[in-house]
């Protein structure tokens, strides 16, 4: 089963544009946030729960507090959380005082 194929089910109300849309949203923070052109296979799980939030995000896009009923809602990022957000790959790159890029190191 797919992304699409599961969130279809997992969200029945959500036509076939939507779920486009949030796939296309959570891609588009992967790939700005890991600088790899498309999805690698490792983190195709990744890109679900990114649009599962993204989902259980929706209408309360960026708060950071609400309470109503004995129920409260707070993030810590406006759109994903840091702790998906940190199961990214760190593909920064760096550069010396001059401008220039640096190498990576190679970790052993």
């Amino acid at each position: 089963m797919n992304n699409a194929q599961y969130l279809a089910k997992k969200y029945p109300y959500m036509d076939k544009d939507d779920i486009e849309f949030v796939e296309q949203s959570a891609l588009s923070i992967y790939k700005s946030r890991t600088k790899y052109p498309e999805l690698k296979e490792e983190h195709e799980n990744w890109l679900t729960r990114a649009c599962i939030e993204i989902i259980e995000r929706e209408g309360y896009t960026g708060s950071t507090h609400f309470s109503e009923n004995g129920i409260s809602v707070s993030y810590d990022n406006a759109q994903l959380s840091n702790a998906l957000l940190g199961e990214l790959p760190n593909n920064a790159v760096c550069y010396d005082k001059y401008g220039n890029k640096m190498p990576k190191e190679d970790k052993k």
